[in-house]
């Protein structure tokens, strides 16, 4: 390589080129120095205040979430307070009847003191299908259901018929076909199933209450569980095919103790609850007897020795009702009383006598004075007697309809079953004396449903 011949790399700086230009730079910042101490104190001071943001934001969550739980535990009890306590029924039934004839309608007043209604103003007719008895009851039954609706009532609304089909007119053929096991027996069962599932759907109802049809045989006993069972099996597929949440109610009215005491066991599998029949002193003994007699001297005619017994039989006390019949009876040509020469209640009916059920409300329009009752303290029973003209009136009043709640209460009875609301006054007399005792309030208070307060 010649001298004159010069070699130029790139990017590698000769000694020939001139330095870079540093005036483009920014101009350097003056430093402030912090002593050591200060620094020190800055860092300290912002772990304090890291410290105390944690330590209130941990205690603002611990009590935020310490409230929920007591506002839910608050809750629950509560609600707990108000279902037993606070409710004028707590786990009680106050269940009435109603007819919806003579233009009688249900008043808002009477549902707010139910718990349950049973219209029993339909029939089953000869195609097999419930129907109303008329148009007015038909127009009674609609008024009913809407006015629980307006009133946003928790009220269960449920419909009352005859177990035995009206279809079956003659009573050898019915009497055959509830004695046997035939094939008729079952496609006449399933029928009548499917027309009282229907209605329940159609009318958008919360259960059945079937009553009369008390059976007179093992062999119809027999028959009797079993549509009872098939009726409960149809209306719980039901409730899973239409998504309804709360059950359907059963009810069935027993028949007397020593009837039903072989059956019971199977009625309380299927059943919510029983509407029991007394033991019927007519078939026994033709006396006048009170209707029913809260107690009674005269061995098992009595709602005390009913209860009694059916408690101790099923263990189930909260599935029995009393019967409260808002009427009386009138007894025409009796003759001396048959219990005590004093007892002016039990008197002998005499051949030619004669009898006739008197609502409540039409006690004076039959010219009966309740002011002029007298007390039967034995049965708890009012009466007017007038042996001079050989009658005899026995009745339910305010007094006594007091005792029967009462009794309720303290021996721990699942409710009442009043018959019915038609026969009280305009001014719901006896309805007002159903509601002015507290089911859940004074006595023992029961914390089990079904503690039996009998000795057994």
């Amino acid at each position: 390589m010649s001298g004159a011949q010069q070699v130029r790399y790139m990017n590698i700086a000769s000694a020939q080129d001139a330095p870079p230009a540093y005036n483009h730079c920014p101009p350097e910042e003056s430093l402030i120095m912090i002593s050591v101490e200060k620094e020190i104190r800055a860092v300290s001071l912002r772990h304090t205040r890291n410290l105390l943001i944690k330590k209130y934001t941990t205690g603002f969550l611990i009590g935020f979430l310490f409230c929920v739980i007591v506002f839910l535990i608050s809750g629950a009890l509560w609600k707990k307070f108000e279902t037993t306590n606070g409710s004028p029924f707590c786990n009680k039934r106050v269940i009435g009847y109603y007819h919806g004839g003579n233009n009688r309608k249900i008043t808002e007043k009477q549902i707010k003191k139910l718990t349950h209604i049973i219209f029993d103003g339909v029939y089953v007719n000869s195609y097999n299908t419930m129907e109303f008895e008329s148009d007015e009851q038909r127009l009674s039954f609609l008024d009913m259901k809407n006015k629980v609706r307006t009133m946003k009532s928790d009220v269960k609304i449920m419909v009352s018929i005859d177990y035995r089909p009206a279809l079956i007119t003659d009573s050898e053929k019915r009497r055959f076909v509830f004695n046997s096991l035939s094939y008729k027996v079952f496609l006449n069962f399933s029928e009548w199933i499917r027309s009282i599932t229907n209605f329940i759907l159609e009318q958008q109802l919360d259960g059945v209450q079937l009553t009369k049809g008390t059976p007179k045989s093992p062999q119809e006993n027999e028959n009797y569980i079993f549509f009872i069972r098939e009726l409960r099996y149809k209306l719980e597929k039901l409730e899973k095919d239409s998504l309804r949440k709360i059950p359907y109610i059963v009810s069935v009215m027993a028949p007397p103790f020593s009837q039903s005491q072989l059956i019971i066991h199977d009625f309380f599998k299927y059943v919510d609850f029983l509407e029991l029949e007394i033991e019927d002193p007519l078939q026994l003994h033709e006396i006048t007897p009170p209707i029913p007699p809260l107690y009674s001297t005269s061995s098992n005619r009595s709602i005390d020795w009913t209860m009694n017994a059916f408690s101790c039989e099923t263990g189930e006390p909260s599935k029995l009702n009393i019967i409260i019949p808002f009427r009386g009876i009138h007894w025409i040509q009796t003759s001396k009383a048959v219990v005590t020469e004093n007892d002016e209640i039990y008197r002998i009916v005499a051949k030619n006598g004669a009898s006739y059920e008197v609502p409540w409300k039409n006690i004076e329009i039959f010219g009966l004075n309740e002011t002029n009752a007298k007390w039967h303290s034995e049965s708890m029973t009012p009466y007017i007697s007038e042996p001079e003209n050989r009658e005899l009136f026995l009745f339910e009043n305010e007094r006594s309809v007091i005792e029967k709640m009462k009794y309720v209460r303290d021996q721990n009875i699942g409710g009442v079953i009043i018959d019915k609301l038609d026969y009280d006054d305009d001014w719901n007399t006896l309805l007002n004396a159903v509601s002015s005792v507290d089911l859940c309030g004074g006595g023992e208070q029961k914390s089990d449903k079904d503690k039996v307060m009998y000795n057994c």
